[in-house]
């Protein structure tokens, strides 16, 4: 039940509302005895009855409504065709989740050490610039981006491995438009996604475009 009902805080929820329904019941049985050993007559007990019966069969009626909608919506997992259920589904948290990232430890903002900063995500692809939360209950994967306009930003060696993920430094934005070749350009841009994929990335953050106002700009290299 508990899992049906999507983890700890929903679940938390359900069982003080359940609580709260149970010590109403509770509170209607024990009028009941008094009224009965203060000889309220039969009126008055068919009448306190009639308000125990009407706020069990409540209770239970929307129990069971409630269990049964969200182990529907547990069911629902991501696909191609149902992304506008799935939007309609989100709760307005999970859907600013997707806004803020996930650091490696989780932690985000002020909470994040230097091993979750930016460029350092070591929990998917080491080196990656981010990765968005995942949620699980509605099969939404965590998203991995990564840098960049010259090609895939990731680190080259890894933790328990002697492997390596070298990945292509392409020339930039600049350098390509100098040749005026529109299907080299096309050919670079399919390596540089096929190197994206190859490692396990999902958004590349390019391409940086810009004008080269000034030779001094740290950026230029990108764009």
């Amino acid at each position: 039940m508990k899992q049906a009902l999507g983890g700890d805080r929903t679940w938390g929820a359900f069982t003080k509302n359940v609580q709260q329904r149970i010590r109403l019941c509770e509170e209607l049985q024990v009028r009941l005895k008094f009224e009965n050993e203060t000889k309220i007559g039969f009126v008055g007990r068919v009448y306190l009855w009639e308000q125990l019966h009407t706020k069990l069969h409540t209770f239970l009626l929307s129990t069971f409504l409630a269990v049964g909608m969200i182990a529907g919506a547990q069911q629902l997992k991501l696909n191609p065709d149902n992304i506008d259920e799935i939007l309609k589904a989100m709760t307005l948290e999970e859907k600013a989740t997707l806004l803020v990232g996930k650091s490696s430890q989780g932690a985000v903002g002020a909470n994040a050490n230097s091993d979750d900063m930016i460029g350092m995500h070591s929990d998917l692809v080491p080196g990656a610039a981010g990765t968005t939360q995942a949620i699980p209950r509605l099969g939404i994967p965590a998203t991995v981006l990564t840098d960049g306009p010259a090609g895939v930003r990731i680190n080259p060696t890894r933790k328990n491995t002697s492997d390596t993920f070298y990945a292509t430094g392409f020339p930039v934005g600049t350098a390509l438009a100098c040749t005026w070749n529109q299907e080299l350009v096309e050919e670079v841009g399919k390596a540089i996604g096929n190197e994206v994929l190859e490692y396990g990335c999902d958004v590349l953050l390019a391409p940086g475009m810009n004008i080269h106002r000034s030779p001094l700009c740290g950026r230029n290299f990108e764009y």
